[in-house]
């Protein structure tokens, strides 16, 4: 198949989604339906063997890995709060047939063996998070180490030694129990959940009535700033080899905030990243890591390499295949230096100036004296002795998103490289092949589909370089597990993971566009009624957040992920419009009208949108969106503003129960849009602040928030319902307490209850003419 990648699967077994799940196949959308869908487990790749026959990779159920002993970050397995009801299963390639590995627990970070022979993974399956093999051709699991684990992310997954006889992993330090762990991390929101996770904990306050509620007790007093807990700490382990035959465990980097970690090509060493939260600069800062080499066999300390490199997640670097050097990325350049270090500082590869910015992948080497690296749309071949740089592909109509690569690969020998591009105008996602001595285009392959899953661009190759696993999906379609081989002549999908939710007849996407206030050309991503007929028109919703490109989530399954999908109101007779909406730095207030009332007039000039029912849906930034639009024009009948707010100045000032104060430098140089702080740009805070211009507002506005938010606090919501409630506004605000900032994360009644008020909230307002 090609573009029929995602037509119906008519051969043999596919592992179905639990009964419970099952829905009707027909009528809308349920909640239960979403909550119930098994999407990728975040940050972890697909991994494929390497002969290409089998592809292995862990499933999420949000209901089943819902948090139920009030942990944040642990849960009192060990497991991290990504992976809670994950599961791993295993596809094979040729015949599709799916299965589930594990049947209890949570399980995460499937990885094979270089030889394809055993998969290795994460699981608590026994009562504690440990690694377990999984024997192919014996179809048997066994526990590899009692020794607990301790990854925090999912790609600090498992490394395999280059032999296949050792695994590198992120094990619970030893000596400290896990009481002695928690006492290093935040401490859980001072409002607890019920913990019935059936009881709806909303409190609804309208406009016609006081708020006479109290806090059963008092909040904790806050924590000095100079506090030991701080969620950095979620990182701290040990970092060990394991022999695969006997178990044994030899702890070689004990006690560190170990983050990224590289087997050297010969196995004798290990190269890793440390967390390091002061960079020198007196603040804390997610950005720095030090670069450690330590000898495998554990008779000298790690050895401090390169401090202080800046870049994402630690996770940039890799050794040359002689194992005699390492290139990492920091602040936007590459370079390199001695496994040694020996005093030497690092060299940098200008590569005539380029950006060089990679969140996952480190350049790979194509021998002792080259690398292939990505900047920008652009593939380069860079000399390791000059630092000269040559194109190997730049796709002119194309923005190339990812060598195709294993996530932790180091070296790439093969003769030709395959890219995964999209399209930046029509949002058609594909790959690209190209001869790397020519630099020749030798294959493409495209389809309306976007890659999936939470791991940027989830996909994997075989050691030949001649099958492409991945995630893809698409607006009526969840995520699902792709293939492509041959060079690229076709694709097809290998599993059907969520049936609950594909038999129902759901709502078709299309790209929009239309001219911005700059003369540019904006775009959006409008998701159609399921029940759509040419020449009806049909109540618009308009899902916002300032500052994003949201026509990039046009072949997104319900342009949103989780419980954001806005099928659920697809199915319900609405058209959905996720639109661009770029911001400048001073003026985002009436950037985002300027970028959105104009694509209400496009999609109303397509026949489509009824303009007297039009309506405003937006959360966290999102929500601040909504506010900001509705103080600009009065043509929306209804909105709802979720985990939102609406005063500058406010959230400027927000500080959390541990002291932090996390509004300054979102609001003077980050999301927030502000040049300075408020002292210096006072007019600018309260011309972008709607809180100052509520009483334009005659749109009927439900504010919904979690009553136990850390990242905007309860009272920005209060203060916006105080102000239109004192104007004689329609508002209401139903505030759930002991949930947090999405409701993505909230108990499956409190979630159901959050939608169930939505839907009517726009029903009363817009379905009754």
């Amino acid at each position: 198949m090609t573009i029929g990648s995602f037509a119906a699967l008519s051969l043999l077994c596919i592992v179905a989604a639990p009964a419970t799940a099952q829905s009707p196949a027909s009528g809308p959308l349920q909640v239960r339906d979403v909550l119930a869908i098994r999407g990728f487990a975040d940050r972890v790749q697909v991994d494929l063997s390497a002969d290409g026959k089998f592809v292995a990779f862990a499933l999420k159920s949000p209901v089943r890995g819902a948090a139920k002993d009030g942990t944040r970050y642990f849960s009192s397995s060990g497991v991290s709060s990504a992976f809670r009801g994950t599961d791993i299963l295993v596809t094979e390639v040729l015949t599709a047939k799916t299965t589930n590995l594990t049947d209890r627990g949570s399980n995460w970070s499937p990885t094979w063996s270089p030889d394809g022979r055993t998969l290795a993974f994460f699981s608590d399956r026994d009562g504690q998070a440990r690694v377990w093999l999984w024997d192919r051709a014996r179809r048997q699991l066994r526990r590899l180490t009692a020794d607990p684990v301790r990854p925090y992310f999912g790609f600090e997954g498992i490394r395999w030694s280059p032999n296949g006889r050792r695994l590198a992993v992120k094990l619970s330090p030893a000596g400290m129990s896990r009481a002695q762990l928690d006492r290093l991390l935040p401490l859980p929101p001072s409002t607890t959940r019920a913990s019935d996770s059936a009881a709806v904990t909303a409190l609804v306050f309208d406009a016609t009535v006081r708020d006479t509620s109290t806090r059963s007790s008092p909040p904790p007093l806050a924590l000095n700033l100079d506090s030991t807990r701080s969620f950095l700490n979620a990182e701290l382990a040990d970092l060990a080899i394991v022999d695969v035959i006997t178990g044994r465990v030899k702890r070689v980097a004990p006690h560190v905030r170990v983050m990224g970690w590289q087997w050297a090509p010969d196995g004798s060493r290990l190269a890793f990243t440390t967390r390091q939260p002061d960079g020198g600069r007196g603040l804390l800062v997610y950005d720095n890591y030090d670069l450690f080499v330590v000898d495998t066999s554990g008779k000298q300390p790690p050895r401090l390499v390169v401090p202080r490199m800046v870049q994402e997640y630690g996770l940039t670097f890799s050794w040359s295949p002689n194992g005699r050097m390492l290139v990492f990325e920091s602040d936007s350049s590459l370079h390199v230096v001695s496994r040694d270090g020996g005093g030497g500082e690092a060299r940098r590869l200008d590569a005539g100036d380029r950006a060089f910015i990679e969140g996952y992948r480190a350049p790979l080497w194509l021998s002792d004296d080259a690398l292939l690296a990505k900047s920008s749309d652009t593939l380069w071949k860079i000399a390791v002795a000059t630092g000269s740089a040559s194109v190997v592909a730049a796709p002119t109509d194309r923005r190339l998103l990812e060598i195709v690569a294993p996530a932790d690969a180091q070296r790439f020998t093969r003769k030709s490289v395959a890219i995964a591009v999209t399209d930046p105008a029509t949002k058609v996602s594909g790959f690209r092949m190209f001869d790397l001595a020519s630099g020749t285009m030798t294959g493409r392959l495209d389809d309306e589909t976007a890659f999936g899953g939470d791991f940027p661009y989830n996909l994997d190759v075989s050691a030949d370089g001649k099958t492409i696993a991945f995630v893809a999906e698409r607006a009526d379609r969840p995520s699902e597990v792709l293939v492509t081989q041959d060079q690229l002549t076709h694709m097809t999908r290998v599993t059907n993971l969520n049936p609950q939710v594909t038999r129902l007849p759901l709502g078709g996407a299309q790209l929009v566009q239309w001219a911005g206030p700059q003369g540019d050309v904006l775009r959006g991503a409008l998701l159609m009624p399921s029940n759509y007929i040419p020449g009806r028109r049909f109540p618009l919703v308009v899902k916002v957040y300032g500052g994003s490109r949201l026509s990039g989530r046009l072949n997104r399954f319900g342009l949103e992920p989780g419980i954001d999908n806005v099928q659920l109101l697809a199915t319900r007779g609405y058209a959905v419009l996720l639109p661009d909406t770029p911001l400048r730095v001073g003026s985002p207030m009436a950037d985002l009208a300027a970028a959105v009332l104009p694509a209400v007039d496009t999609v109303i000039a397509m026949g489509i949108a009824d303009p007297t029912r039009l309506a405003l849906l937006g959360h966290s930034y999102g929500g601040y969106s909504v506010l900001a639009i509705l103080v600009q024009t009065n043509r929306f009948k209804a909105a709802v503003s979720s985990g939102g707010f609406s005063n500058l100045f406010s959230q400027y000032g927000e500080m959390r129960d541990d002291g932090s104060a996390v509004g300054i430098g979102w609001t003077e140089h980050d999301q927030g849009r502000m040049p300075g702080n408020p002292w210096e740009f006072r007019d600018r805070y309260i011309e972008n602040s709607p809180f100052f211009f509520l009483d334009r507002v005659r749109t009927p506005v439900l504010l919904l928030h979690g009553g136990a938010d850390p990242t905007v606090l309860p009272a920005r919501a209060a203060e916006t319902f105080v102000a239109l409630r004192r104007l004689g506004r329609p508002v209401e605000l139903v505030r759930y307490e002991g949930e947090g900032h999405h409701p993505g994360s909230w108990s499956v009644a409190n979630a159901t209850d959050y939608w169930q008020r939505i839907f009517d909230w726009f029903d009363r307002y817009l379905m009754q003419r």
